[in-house]
């Protein structure tokens, strides 16, 4: 097996002479998932005394749960996200995180409300495993709801307009996406309150739901080490943001809904594969990522790919006839009922 970033991070620390010595300095490490680098930045420009190293965990690895545990012995400060079984040999977090002298856990940075209709699509055959769409795990509910109800390209483009916005609930999820974050940085000891009301003034501030600007990273840092007693300074983070998360996938808020909050929207879709040597990466419209969304259904069978959200629309009558009826150019009637786009609602915090 190859050696992945964990992996050579866990090596480079068992190995460091300098992380054995005395140090007057806080030594600090940040054990995430995707968000790992936006945290540990921030953490080493609100103290350029600090000691940051990040233990980034998104792939498979071949390092121990007990290899883990003894490199993050050598930090003064443990802020660690939970993960599950899979990404270290023998264990998951609940192995490692008793082992360490007070590890501060971290929540997984989740907000939907930019991004309703973005969902996750899974595969019966094998319970847990999503499938991977031109934008990787980030699939359209109203593009796959299309599929399975065996409309065409040209159909499924039908779906997307205010109308059915209105309709499948996408203008209603601001307040309950705002709750759910606010609860999960509670149930962690961390207060958003303030912070969210200062992000939302800056526009979008997510790339996806999984996927934060950098200025997010930047106070939720800020009150990780305030909580764990750590010196921090004031800084114009700005100046120096590094924004690691837009080199991957970025979903885009569709101009309807961006309308709805005043802010600039598009049908802009960006891929997370790209090279600073040989590309820019990969760019669709809304029509060319519905056919690539399509081109990756057909390779399975029937039923066999499956959305929680897209299974409720399918098996409402109502929406269903709505939906199809646009799609087919029939007469579509409006259901009586909206459907609540908060069913089936994936926790993002399973992707890492």
């Amino acid at each position: 097996m190859l050696l992945n970033s964990l992996d050579r991070r866990v090596l480079g620390s068992l190995r460091s002479k300098t992380l054995r010595r005395a140090a007057s300095a806080p030594r600090i490490a940040v054990v995430a998932n995707c968000q790992s680098f936006g945290t540990a930045y921030a953490m080493k420009l609100l103290n350029l005394d600090a000691t940051v190293h990040r233990f980034p965990v998104l792939f498979k690895s071949w390092t121990s749960a007990k290899m883990l545990t003894r490199a993050l012995k050598l930090y003064d400060h443990v802020f660690f996200q939970p993960f599950g079984p899979g990404y270290v040999r023998g264990g998951a977090w609940e192995e490692i995180v008793p082992e360490l002298k007070d590890p501060i856990l971290l929540p997984t940075l989740i907000f939907n409300g930019f991004h309703p209709d973005q969902v996750y699509v899974s595969n019966r055959d094998k319970p847990g495993e999503m499938i991977a769409g031109p934008m990787g795990p980030y699939h359209s509910a109203l593009a796959f709801f299309a599929y399975r109800a065996g409309l065409p390209v040209d159909g499924a483009l039908q779906l997307f307009n205010r109308e059915v916005f209105e309709v499948v609930g996408y203008f209603d999820v601001w307040n309950d996406a705002v709750a759910a974050f606010l609860k999960e940085g509670k149930h962690f000891g961390l207060d958003f309150r303030e912070d969210i009301l200062r992000w939302t003034r800056r526009g979008c501030f997510m790339y996806s739901s999984l996927h934060p600007k950098p200025f997010v990273f930047l106070d939720y840092a800020r009150q990780l080490m305030e909580k764990a007693g750590i010196a921090t300074q004031p800084v114009n983070f700005d100046d120096y943001a590094v924004d690691d998360l837009v080199r991957g996938a970025v979903y885009p808020v569709y101009p309807e809904i961006a309308e709805f909050y005043g802010i600039k929207g598009s049908y802009v879709f960006k891929g997370a594969k790209f090279s600073f040597e040989l590309g820019l990466g990969d760019f669709w419209d809304l029509r060319q990522f519905v056919t690539e969304c399509y081109r990756v259904y057909t390779k399975y069978e029937g039923k066999q790919l499956t959305n929680e959200r897209v299974e409720g629309w399918l098996a409402d009558r109502e929406i269903l006839a709505y939906l199809r009826g646009l799609g087919t150019s029939a007469r579509a009637i409006p259901p009586a009922h909206r459907a609540s786009a908060r069913r089936g609602l994936e926790l993002a915090a399973q992707l890492r």
